[in-house]
């Protein structure tokens, strides 16, 4: 019985700071200096707040564990990866320009493939959706 709480507990830590993280990489800029409250503490309660409303709105653990590790778990999986990746070929461009060769570059490197990833996640979400409607209908 106690496995889902085991496996959220120590997921949980691993998710908000990864989410921490890359909301920090989308929205700030290394060139600037941020205040305390938004590095130490806005971005952290971005992370945290989200998922600790669902646990204060509902008792069943299987529920919780299935929306944080379906939404954010897809957020952070697919759509944060994909927007860095959109982020970062823009600013080498502006920075190194069309005519370099990059003999790293991905053979994946069309941005087809960012926004397949971003449908792919939309679809996911919109799965898990639907199968947590008729959980709580048979409920």
């Amino acid at each position: 019985m106690m496995f889902p709480v085991f496996t959220l507990s120590t997921n949980f830590p691993i998710i908000a700071i990864t989410l921490r993280n890359n909301l920090k990489g989308l929205c700030l800029r290394e060139s600037r200096r941020y205040s305390f409250f938004t590095t130490r503490c806005l971005f952290p309660l971005l992370a945290i707040i989200p998922p600790t409303l669902v646990g204060l709105i509902t008792t069943d653990v299987e529920i919780l564990v299935g929306i944080t590790g379906a939404y954010a778990g897809s957020f952070i999986q697919y759509v944060v990866p994909a927007t860095l990746v959109y982020y970062a070929r823009k600013m080498t461009l502006q920075h190194i320009g069309m005519g370099v060769k990059n003999p790293f570059s991905a053979p994946l490197q069309h941005s087809a493939w960012l926004v397949t990833i971003c449908v792919w996640a939309a679809l996911c979400q919109v799965f898990v959706t639907i199968y947590l409607i008729e959980e709580y209908k048979e409920k």
